[in-house]
């Protein structure tokens, strides 16, 4: 709202979006800490997690606090990179092509969001019941990786939707000729999300089971595939989807790193029959 009032109807421009997106984050947390503050005062519910201040950090939870921070800053600055570097390249093919890229990112990042609630279900549930109920944690990590994929192609046909029919992108850009560049990324933005959807799950019960720390590796992997992806198809490829099918060569990666090098997503999705019993067993036994 605060966009639309003072970029178009007050004509602040870039000043209004920024004021807008400043304000909407001071509100935000705002909220935050005052709900903390009157749930702390209303509820004697011991499950819920208070506001309540309990002293300086020790310099133990500061080093472990650093290091998840730190990788997951790392990670995040490599995502953020390819993203910049796609928007580079789209760049140098003119206007039109930069107006195209820019709506189908704002779509597809808009839509890849969908998915957050089964990764952050994947990082607090992972961890619990590794704790607690160990010999539930395969069963947990094979429905979230289902629903993962489920919720994924759902984002995918949305995307594919938005963005190759007239009337749905009509919506969010009025310019034909830029309507028309956004049909031919529709489909590797759309194949994209998909993997998007499992890479961001692989990431969250990553972090459930205690193995982050090759996070930063995936994503600067992922990185120098889509990099290597976007020199090769500028040969080959004449306009956007020069830049978007590189993603999808990235997103594919993110997969297959999560896959070769973390070991409790292989002994989980990949442990089937006898071999799986058998480890449930001694784990129901072993939290028993």
């Amino acid at each position: 709202i605060g966009d639309i009032v003072l970029t178009l109807q007050l004509g602040w421009g870039t000043t209004g979006a920024a004021v807008a997106t400043m304000a909407s984050q001071v509100f935000a947390g705002t909220y935050f800490l005052l709900k903390s503050i009157i749930r702390k005062k209303e509820s004697t519910n011991e499950g819920i997690v208070q506001l309540t201040w309990k002293g300086w950090p020790s310099k133990k939870l500061l080093k472990n606090f650093a290091t998840m921070a730190g990788t997951v800053g790392l990670r995040s600055i490599s995502a953020m990179s390819g993203y910049s570097l796609m928007t580079k390249v789209a760049s140098s093919m003119g206007s039109l092509s930069l107006a195209a890229h820019q709506v189908t990112l704002q779509v597809w990042w808009l839509l890849s969001f969908l998915v957050e609630p089964t990764t952050a279900a994947a990082q607090s549930l992972v961890a619990r019941d590794l704790r607690n109920k160990p010999w539930r944690v395969t069963k947990l990590i094979r429905i979230l990786f289902g629903a993962s994929l489920a919720v994924g192609c759902v984002v995918a046909m949305l995307t594919g939707l938005i963005l190759s029919v007239p009337w749905c992108s009509s919506f969010i850009v009025a310019d034909k000729a830029v309507q028309s560049i956004l049909f031919s990324v529709a489909l590797p933005a759309a194949v994209s999300q998909i993997f998007c959807a499992i890479s961001y799950t692989a990431d969250s019960v990553a972090v459930g089971c205690g193995e982050f720390w090759y996070s930063p590796i995936n994503q600067t992997i992922a990185f120098f595939v889509l990099t290597a992806a976007l020199q090769v198809m500028k040969r080959f490829y004449v306009g956007l989807p020069a830049v978007w099918i590189p993603l999808v060569y990235g997103m594919i990666s993110r997969c297959a790193c999560h896959l070769s090098v973390s070991r409790s997503i292989r002994k989980h999705l990949l442990t089937f029959g006898t071999k799986q019993k058998s480890t449930n067993r001694q784990l129901a036994n072993g939290g028993a």
